[in-house]
């Protein structure tokens, strides 16, 4: 019977309540709709790809020698074309790089690959622009934090002679000022 009591306690004990993450655990980022969400789009793009293969394989089947490999000449020429746009971005990657290290100018590459446009001049134009606009706001930046006022003590005091000095009632302000100008006071010969 003990069994049994425990039985039933257990299965109304999960009635109703909602799972808890352990103490000191972050609860779980992604709930099991997010979950699904994600799988049922990573799934159909998948199929996509999978349906764009086999209608390029009919398509393929179709063509007689001659329209296949003017095909296959195509695609070729696509993907060279590709490989010379991205050897192209990357020299302008790398002169951008230049540019900018020249003129003291030191940014990540994600930016740098940012400033990279269609053509050389383009790209030049962009990363001039962007290296004055950069060093006009390090520029204001450091006048900003060395912006400020003068310090308050040091050489602003007015030098007292030795009967003011002499005139000061309180013994430890006189004796401060007599330390401060022993000129008056120690005759050093």
């Amino acid at each position: 019977m003990a069994e049994e009591g425990t039985g039933q306690a257990e299965g109304t004990e999960g009635q109703g309540n909602e799972p808890r993450p352990p103490e000191g655990k972050p609860e779980a980022k992604y709930t099991d709709a997010d979950v699904d969400a994600i799988v049922e789009k990573k799934f159909a793009k998948w199929q996509r790809q999978q349906e764009q293969k086999v209608a390029e394989a009919a398509k393929l089947a179709e063509m007689n020698a001659t329209q296949k490999a003017e095909y296959e000449r195509d695609q070729l020429q696509k993907r060279l074309d590709e490989l010379e746009r991205d050897k192209e971005v990357a020299g302008m990657v790398a002169e951008s790089r230049r540019q900018l290290s020249g003129r003291g100018v030191s940014v990540p590459d994600e930016l740098v690959a940012r400033l990279v446009g269609e053509t050389a001049d383009e790209t030049k134009a962009t990363v001039d622009a962007f290296a004055d606009a950069w060093l006009a706001a390090v520029d204001a930046g450091v006048r900003q934090r060395l912006a400020g006022t003068a310090p308050k003590s040091g050489g602003a005091t007015k030098a007292l002679t030795k009967d003011e000095i002499m005139a000061i009632k309180d013994t430890a302000k006189r004796q401060q000022a007599i330390a401060e100008h022993p000129e008056y006071f120690f005759n050093r010969q």
